[in-house]
């Protein structure tokens, strides 16, 4: 490591040529968009990746409560489907709520996680269109606030890095 100085001249003379100031060398390639960018979101990434995967952990282990595994599939069986169905879907969607924020939490899971995320979303905003259409409506926006977490899903997608 070179300091300043006596060393710095050292140092130079080591590598043959004079040594830049870290002023200067900053001043020669000065830090892009890209860079500045990268910069800001280096630390925002896990923690949006780590928000969404506890999201969709949360959301699936909500599902099998006692009480929301009951109300869902009321909400089915009263749509149509039968009671063996309904089960089916209210406990797989669960459960692939809890894998897709499993496969959240490992970086290199990051973008199949977020696509299966998406899809989840897509069905979920589908089945609860057709179901429950005046949900579309309600003050607390049940459907409507998926939309932003896909936004956020589609980020971190954006910015898992390629190893």
């Amino acid at each position: 490591r070179c300091l300043p100085n006596a060393e710095m001249r050292f140092c130079a003379a080591f590598v043959g040529r004079p040594l830049a100031t870290v002023d200067a060398q900053l001043a020669a390639t000065p830090a892009r968009v890209q860079d500045r960018l990268h910069a800001r979101l280096y630390a925002v990434r896990p923690l949006l990746q780590l928000t969404l995967a506890l999201f969709w952990i949360a959301s699936g282990a909500i599902a099998l409560l006692p009480s929301s595994y009951a109300m869902a599939t009321r909400v089915l069986t009263g749509a149509g489907f039968d009671l063996g169905a309904a089960r089916v879907l209210v406990t797989g969607g669960a459960l692939a709520d809890l894998v897709a924020g499993g496969l959240m939490l490992n970086a290199r899971w990051t973008r199949p996680a977020g696509l299966m995320q998406l899809a989840l979303i897509a069905a979920y905003l589908g089945l609860g269109t057709w179901l429950t259409p005046e949900l579309w409506a309600d003050p607390l926006g049940p459907l409507v606030k998926v939309v932003p977490i896909a936004a956020a899903i589609l980020a971190v997608m954006a910015m898992a890095e390629e190893r």
